[in-house]
């Protein structure tokens, strides 16, 4: 029997050397598209992500909200300015999965708009999870795993993991082969294989 593989690669910190989305709303900022009080409460949202502690619900009726009037032009515009952004190291170890022919999937804490953006135009990948109307984070990027499987019928004990953040550790428990990238400081101290992969 067919061993069936599963990769999947986080995108913030990972794939691209930054946070797509708190970057998104910056670009809007510059451009004066959205106003600092507005910028500022998405980095503090930032920040409580950062710490663990982020209410996921809220915070994203407030990006959906901010967006929901956006003209496509800046989105697209975004999308390209963060070429310069991609981890080009990691880009090369998703490369090795697609070419062995290995079932990659995107799973990230940003929104929908953005990361399914990112993987139509540089990664060439269709299958991703991530955040709009639920929280794909901690556990429910776990949740979003089963619940894909289950749809799919697709079971896979053979799962690679690559991501930066003490956030996935539910899914680094789930994962056989388990690899940190660039890991935060608190991922740092688990016992997983450590890959320092700057660009």
């Amino acid at each position: 029997m067919e061993k069936k593989i599963i990769v999947l690669f986080d995108l913030d910190h990972t794939i691209l050397n930054i946070d797509s989305e708190r970057e998104f709303f910056y670009f809007l900022k510059i451009k004066k598209i959205i106003k600092i009080n507005e910028f500022n409460k998405i980095n503090e949202n930032y920040k409580k992500y950062k710490k663990g502690n982020l209410d996921f619900k809220n915070h994203n009726l407030y990006v959906n909200n901010l967006i929901k009037s956006l003209d496509k032009y800046f989105i697209n515009k975004y999308i390209k300015y963060l070429k310069n952004s991609l981890n080009t190291n990691v880009l090369k170890l998703l490369l090795k999965h697609l070419y062995l022919k290995n079932l990659c999937i995107i799973t990230s804490a940003s929104n929908k708009f953005i990361v399914k953006k990112i993987c139509a135009k540089y990664l060439n990948i269709k299958k991703f999870f991530s955040c709009k109307n639920f929280s794909n984070i901690k556990s429910g990027k776990l949740k979003s795993l089963k619940y894909w499987s289950k749809k799919n019928k697709f079971k896979s004990n053979l799962i690679y993991l690559y991501s930066d953040s003490f956030n996935d550790i539910p899914l680094f428990k789930k994962s056989k082969f388990k690899y940190s990238i660039n890991p935060d400081r608190i991922l740092l101290k688990r016992k997983i294989n450590h890959l320092i992969l700057n660009d």
